[in-house]
């Protein structure tokens, strides 16, 4: 290939590259739909267990977790916290209005798991760091 042919697809590449940041950071702070349950049936009481992992971003319910072993759970919230994005990552709003959970970090959450879906349901309590 000439050094033309190279540069014009770089250009390419880096343009788009561009247009998909701006767009992430377009979209900060705009709000994301949590997969949630009622308000009083996570704040009012807490399974024994938890889990440990990554957070992640998740397409249908605004959050996953992944645990050690790479499983994958969508994390069910309680119902009166809120989701927002912050750049590509979403923030988990208690609440209280505060940021309890982030993407793209470890955490430890207190719950247990739904009969119904094997989510991971999140009691209404603040982070406990790893």
């Amino acid at each position: 290939m000439d050094n033309l042919v190279v540069g014009r697809r770089l250009v390419r590449s880096g343009l788009g590259a561009l247009v998909l940041t701006v767009g992430i950071v377009a979209c900060s702070g705009s709000s994301v739909t949590l997969k949630t349950i009622a308000p009083n049936d996570a704040e009012e009481g807490c399974y024994s267990s938890g889990i440990s992992g990554e957070l992640v971003t998740d397409p249908t319910a605004g959050a996953a977790i992944i645990d050690p072993t790479g499983h994958r759970y969508l994390v069910t919230w309680p119902g009166s916290w809120t989701g927002r994005r912050s750049g590509s990552e979403v923030e988990i709003i208690n609440r209280l209005g505060k940021v309890a959970y982030m993407t793209g970090t470890q955490v430890n959450l207190s719950g247990g798991f739904s009969f119904v879906d094997e989510s991971f349901i999140v009691c209404g309590l603040e982070p406990i760091t790893p």
